[in-house]
């Protein structure tokens, strides 16, 4: 495929990165152990308030190598520049630390500029065609996201990064398949070079008959006609879901300890979500807080507390707990 796309090959093989989502930081002590493991040397995890970011890197840098590199996407969860660069300074003494990911909204560009010049290190964010121009004539990233936009935009995105000498890495989210065709793609753009995140490790079965070779931190570029591997037609099969049935979400009561003695509980984590970031009544990144997901007993207490916290989030002090089983 790499032959079709008007660019040289410029590598062979492509750095790749291990990816999570939110996770307490012993869960992703073992998911580096696994990383490690299965020949990844880099890590993409998602930072939230409702976990301690300092306990995450540290228990992944206590079962990683020293050239193990994390990076940290935010999704705009730090929220101001005033309240990201103590947690990012602090995240500094980290060896393994690579970038920080959109730590504050990404449409605030003015508040990118002021962030960059202070930041210990580089800031990246999903390219976006309207705020680039923005974002070039201020200086204000190091590096990009390039996605979702087909074969012709995602490779327009890669050489107007190149053009102004910012790297990027490919996020394209799914299997084996994609991540074939991900490296494709990693093969020709010269300046793809932070590891890319396809999301491959999260999956039961990579959908593929051999498997992408990963060493070292790099995965091979299939050189195989069309995408390089074969499908795997009975893992198809094994996998076939009737999409016209969605099951039902869970109800659980989410408790967020914020480390200091006060808990705050949700009805889902969309309402977690607007709380901390668009509402901002919690604070960005408080240290030794967990999150606790309470699933549903069927009693009718917790129906009656559910009801309750679906108007609105409620502290631990105004809400009568029953003991939770």
């Amino acid at each position: 495929m790499y032959r079709l796309l008007g660019d040289p090959k410029i590598r062979d093989w492509c750095p790749i990165s291990w990816w999570n989502t939110k996770m307490p930081p012993g869960l992703l002590a073992l998911e580096a152990r696994d990383a490690v493991a299965e020949g990844y040397l880099a890590h993409k995890i998602k930072a939230r308030p409702w976990f301690d970011v300092r306990e995450q890197v540290a228990a992944i840098s206590d079962v990683a190598p020293e050239n193990y590199l994390i990076d940290i996407d935010w999704n705009g969860m730090l929220r101001s520049p005033g309240e990201a660069l103590p947690v990012l300074r602090e995240l500094d003494q980290w060896s393994r630390i690579g970038l920080f990911e959109s730590p504050i909204r990404q449409d605030d560009v003015i508040g990118h500029a002021r962030l960059h010049a202070q930041s210990p290190r580089p800031l990246a964010e999903h390219f976006r065609k309207d705020l680039f121009p923005v974002w070039m004539r201020d200086d204000s990233l190091d590096a990009f996201v390039v996605f979702g936009a087909g074969v012709s935009g995602m490779m327009r995105q890669g050489h107007l990064a190149a053009s102004f000498n910012k790297s990027f890495w490919l996020q394209v989210v799914g299997t084996g398949l994609t991540t074939a065709f991900t490296l494709h793609l990693g093969a020709v753009l010269s300046h793809a070079t932070w590891p890319m995140v396809t999301g491959m490790n999260t999956v039961a079965d990579d959908l593929i008959v051999e498997p992408i070779e990963i060493r070292n931190g790099l995965a091979r570029t299939p050189e195989m006609p069309g995408l390089g591997v074969a499908v795997d037609d009975d893992a198809l099969e094994r996998y076939r879901v009737d999409t016209s049935e969605v099951p039902a979400t869970p109800r659980r009561i989410l408790e967020f300890d914020i480390g200091d003695g006060r808990r705050r509980y949700y009805a889902d984590m969309l309402q977690l979500w607007r709380d901390c970031r668009d509402d901002r009544n919690m604070p960005v990144q408080p240290r030794h807080a967990t999150l606790t997901l309470r699933d549903d007993n069927h009693s009718v207490e917790f129906d009656q507390i559910h009801q309750r916290l679906q108007r609105a989030p409620v502290w631990d002090m105004d809400l009568a707990l029953p003991a939770w089983g």
